[in-house]
């Protein structure tokens, strides 16, 4: 090995009587995706001599610690800083560290906002109405785009499996309202379908309707008989509740993902 050679003929009477050995070292780091892509990382290197302890070898952090005069800024990370920690114990140990911050600007415009974009689509589906039939291919096309671009995200994310992304989390919450809307979308249908002869609109979807038209400000809720209402309508009232439920939970988790991620 070169660095062995390097060793061997190394000259502790060099340099002034202190010695220097080069080496170049490549070493690995854990890393916790919990905040990705706002997530701030520290990598420890411990130096120490095996074998050896404080009383044979003596490590000394240096005046300057890690220097960085010939540092290269990288396109995904900055450095935010660095610490020595000169560890007392038996064996001589010396722990550099390096606090690295991950450059989000990427991310946020390729893949945050293009998914809460995506995202607030799911509430559109309640916007559509029953007659136009295409509210159930609608839900289905936002749910698919869901799904792939999932795996485009999944595909970005760092591989993990000790800690969890909370965009993966959020993305996860969000295919669950995007199923949400295709399951209640097929059932408005159902209901949308049905024959008032046959099938009365019972107290229970007349309260829902004419709560509808309370919070429309429209006054004809309690005006309308029975017999004049609709499947339809009971439908459209439906989707007046639906659509503000599932507007506020889309925002609702929107916010909570930046919040936690950003001033965390």
């Amino acid at each position: 090995m070169a660095w062995y050679d390097d060793f061997l003929k190394w000259n502790p009477t060099d340099y002034g009587g202190l010695g220097r050995l080069l080496l170049i070292l490549e070493a690995t780091c854990d890393v916790d995706i919990t905040y990705f892509p706002f997530d701030t990382q520290e990598c420890p290197l411990k130096f120490s001599a095996w074998s050896y302890t404080i009383d044979e070898v003596i490590m000394i952090e240096g005046e300057k610690g890690i220097i960085t005069e010939e540092f290269e800024e990288n396109s995904r990370w900055s450095l935010v800083n660095t610490t020595v920690d000169e560890v007392k114990g038996v064996d001589a140990m010396v722990i550099f560290k390096k606090k690295l911050k991950r450059k989000s600007i990427f991310y946020v415009f390729n893949i945050l906002i293009p998914m809460v974009l995506l995202s607030f689509l799911n509430v559109l589906t309640f916007v559509l109405p029953v007659s136009s039939g295409e509210r159930a291919s609608y839900a289905v096309t936002v749910f698919l785009s869901l799904a792939v671009f999932l795996t485009i995200v999944a595909s970005e994310i760092p591989k993990n499996s000790n800690t969890i992304s909370i965009v993966s989390v959020y993305m996860t919450a969000m295919l669950a309202l995007s199923i949400a809307t295709v399951m209640a979308s097929l059932l408005e249908l159902r209901l949308a379908s049905r024959d008032k002869d046959k099938d009365s609109i019972c107290s229970r979807y007349m309260g829902i309707y004419r709560l509808a038209r309370i919070c429309e400000c429209r006054r004809d809720g309690k005006s309308r008989s029975a017999t004049e209402i609709g499947w339809t309508d009971v439908v459209s009232a439906l989707d007046y509740f639906l659509f503000w439920l599932f507007i506020g939970l889309t925002f609702v988790a929107t916010v909570v993902l930046f919040v936690v991620a950003v001033k965390r």
